[in-house]
């Protein structure tokens, strides 16, 4: 990683896992199934509306990024299910689950809980496991109109 990605990421504090805006740590992930976790990461991911949501591998499991207006937010690390939900996520998008020496893309479009979804999702070889990168489609803020992006006037 380098020096702007470092300076880019930031930990979310305690103050803010517990806020009622943050619901990815908000259920029991001993429990809950793999197919509702990633679901309900996309759907965060959404409502937060990040424009890319990363499941990076590091040593000990799974490490859940968002990047919100710029940022890189680091929002959760799971420690045992990163296969599963590497799988998951590369089933809905329609990749081939038993290669994972080189780079797929895959597409998502459906309906999620009443929100229509438009990703693309990237997977990348890494040393620790596979990397993966949605990339959240939002054609709402386009259709909206140049107004809308929040442009100084100058």
């Amino acid at each position: 990683m380098d020096e702007s990605q470092k300076k880019d990421e930031v930990m979310l504090d305690a103050s803010q896992l517990s806020a009622p805006n943050n619901d990815l740590v908000n259920f029991n992930y001993e429990e809950v199934p793999i197919t509702d976790i990633v679901n309900n990461i996309i759907l965060d991911g959404i409502k937060r509306k990040a424009s890319d949501i990363h499941f990076d591998p590091y040593e000990k499991g799974l490490r859940i990024r968002m990047r919100i207006d710029g940022r890189n937010l680091s929002c959760k690390n799971f420690r045992d299910s990163q296969k599963n939900m590497i799988t998951r996520i590369k089933i809905i998008a329609g990749m081939n689950i038993t290669e994972s020496r080189i780079p797929q893309d895959g597409a998502i479009k459906n309906k999620l809980e009443n929100v229509n979804v438009d990703l693309r999702v990237s997977s990348l070889p890494t040393n620790l496991g596979e990397k993966i990168v949605i990339r959240i489609l939002d054609y709402s803020m386009s259709s909206a109109g140049i107004e809308e992006l929040d442009f100084n006037k100058e």
